[in-house]
């Protein structure tokens, strides 16, 4: 038993930590600045039975204060956490992470979801991929430019290894492009470790190969 978690928050000369009051493990994956210098922070929220939803929480810098913002479940999803979260705006923010398929017998039972936070209590989701992995195990990335939403993360192919997906979402949530890369000499899992766009417009990826699970994974 990995005994329950909170979100904690280090900050100078102070510290916050936050229950969600169920008694239920807490998952912090990511965090974002809003233009005031806030901070709003993306993960999960356990329940009962192995349940999770993905979930925000937002820090005030000024008031010191750490407070949980939203939650939400996919249809037909009972596993659902964000590991990425950016802002196209001063009030909007993404979220993006996995979700339990609602398609039984799929091979693949983790879609990638994308949802839209623009205040109040509530997560909207606004895309949904299907059959990304066959478990958790593959946080997905987010970065946010002017015109786009790009992400990387990993999804299973037919030989059991994990290929790099790369997307671009429009700013209404929509698929512009998923593309998909592996290393094929050896053979192997790629994962994806973060994205980000360049001054001149240039989207990066970086992340790792793993040839064999004794070996780790070493850096690209």
């Amino acid at each position: 038993h990995r005994g329950l978690r909170r979100v904690f928050l280090p900050c100078p000369g102070s510290s916050r930590t936050l229950d969600n009051g169920n008694g239920f493990d807490d998952l912090v994956m990511a965090a974002t600045s809003t233009v005031s210098g806030d901070i709003k922070i993306a993960g999960g929220i356990g329940g009962a039975a192995g349940a999770f939803s993905a979930a925000l929480w937002e820090y005030a810098t000024g008031a010191d204060t750490l407070v949980f913002a939203a939650s939400t479940n996919a249809p037909g999803s009972s596993f659902d956490y964000a590991s990425g979260i950016a802002s196209t705006g001063s009030s909007t923010f993404w979220l993006i992470g996995l979700s339990s398929s609602a398609l039984a017998g799929a091979p693949n039972v983790m879609d990638v979801s994308l949802w839209r936070y623009t205040g109040g209590n509530s997560l909207t989701l606004v895309n949904s991929g299907p059959g990304f992995m066959p478990n958790a195990d593959g946080s997905v990335r987010l970065t946010a430019a002017e015109s786009a939403l790009y992400a990387a993360g990993v999804k299973m192919n037919e030989a059991g290894n994990t290929d790099l997906t790369f997307f671009k979402f429009a700013l209404d949530g929509s698929t512009v492009v998923v593309k998909h890369w592996h290393s094929s000499s050896p053979p192997g899992n790629d994962k994806a470790g973060g994205i980000l766009v360049k001054d001149d417009g240039t989207v990066v990826v970086f992340g790792g190969f793993e040839s064999s699970p004794s070996l780790g994974y070493s850096a690209y």
